[in-house]
């Protein structure tokens, strides 16, 4: 997998070598959920915060801070043990990145202090849970499938 820091890099190098000079970029990514509206309002955001980045992120359904994973002997542990009796609704809530699109400012991405970090110097555009499906395994399609038929 290719990071998207990577596709800003080249599209950005193959416009300047065809004598185009980009001061934004912007990639969208196939999403069967994206929205317009969504893509305007990063750049909104992106224009109004003069900030080098704009990106779509989404909501996690459960506190990170009470996840769990397989440790030794295929026995289950919490990442942050600390939490064991936190409730949850008292945990924060946690974004990711939904990968739906990117907005760049070339200059400012491009720019040492950023070391094009996508995330870095970054404002987001929030896409409800409902409307966000990474499709990285075969489930993935069985749940966006279902979703779209809600």
């Amino acid at each position: 997998m290719t990071p998207v820091s990577h596709v800003v890099d080249h599209c950005v190098e193959w416009l300047r070598e065809h004598d185009v000079a980009p001061m934004y970029t912007c990639l969208v990514f196939c999403n069967a959920f994206i929205q317009a509206d969504d893509i305007a309002r990063g750049w909104e955001l992106l224009a109004v915060n003069k900030c080098a980045n704009s990106f779509s992120v989404t909501e996690y359904c459960h506190p990170i801070e009470r996840a769990l994973h397989y440790g030794d002997n295929n026995l289950v542990k919490m990442y942050r043990p600390e939490h064991r009796f936190t409730r949850t609704q008292d945990c924060d809530k946690s974004i990711y990145d939904a990968g739906q699109f990117y907005w760049s400012d070339v200059i400012k991405y491009s720019s040492q202090e950023n070391n094009k970090d996508l995330w870095a110097d970054a404002t987001a555009v929030m896409i409800p849970r409902e409307r966000n499906v990474d499709i990285d395994y075969p489930q993935d399609w069985v749940v966006s499938a279902s979703v779209q038929n809600l």
